[in-house]
């Protein structure tokens, strides 16, 4: 599958886009395996997020980030920095009273 770079908090991850409304078959462990280089072999050195999204044409499906551990640029490659831990998508929803 095909992937690009992208950014955030200043690390920067390989992103993957995976079609449909749910992952299926599409297991993300193996698609990291197979998809990236070394994946197999270093996979203890990775983090793999997997975010349900939609494109701008409505088309649903799923965003896999991978980061690996770089020790030079001190990268731990935690997805972990992607949480919104306050949940502010879920309370942003919620109607005012």
């Amino acid at each position: 599958m095909k992937h690009c770079g992208v950014s955030f908090f200043g690390h920067r991850y390989e992103a993957m886009w995976v079609r449909g409304e749910r992952l299926g078959s599409n297991n993300p462990f193996r698609l990291l395996a197979e998809g990236f280089p070394g994946g197999a072999q270093d996979m203890g050195d990775r983090t793999l997020v997997v975010v349900g999204s939609s494109r701008t044409n409505g088309a649903a499906g799923f965003v896999i980030l991978e980061d690996q551990v770089n020790r030079v640029s001190h990268d731990s490659a935690g997805g972990e920095e992607l949480l919104d831990h306050s949940c502010r998508i879920a309370t942003a929803a919620q109607p005012k009273t």
